[in-house]
Order: structure tokens, then sequence, then C-alpha cells
């Protein structure tokens, strides 16, 4: 019989896409200026999509996913 730790946090719960507060289009300047490698296109394409947004970053910035992941989650909780 197998058993489950109910200790262990659900990762599905825990890996729920940030969301911006205010729709996308209200924050493309900012995120213009937040990354100035994207342009105003590639933000508008993204349409606030985290997972697009993180790889644009990471592919502009040649970042690491973890470290792009982190900038847009932290971008997208306070905008």
């Amino acid at each position: 019989m197998k058993t489950t730790d109910k200790t262990q946090p659900n990762k599905a719960a825990s890996a729920q896409p940030a969301k911006a507060k205010h729709p996308w289009s209200s924050n493309i300047a900012a995120a213009h200026t937040r990354w100035s490698k994207l342009t105003e296109g590639d933000l508008k394409a993204s349409g606030g999509d985290q997972k697009k947004l993180t790889e644009m970053v990471r592919d502009k910035y040649a970042i690491s996913q973890e470290s792009a992941t982190s900038q847009v989650t932290s971008f997208l909780a306070s905008h």
C-alpha cells in the first residue's frame, strides 16, 4: 500500500502563476522600464503570461530560468 507524506506541500497548488493586479496593457511601460531589452512588441506579444514573459527575460538577458522566474514573479505581484 502506497502512503503519501502529508507534510509536503502540494507542488501543483504552490506553482500557481503570478498574476498582475492590473490589465497587462497598463503594465507594458513599466515592464519595458524594468526589461529595456524587451520591445513593446515583445511585451504585448507576451500578453502578460508569466511563462512567456519568463522565457523572454531569460533569453534576452541570458540569465538562469530561476532568476528570470524570480524577476517576473516579483514584477507581476507588484503590478
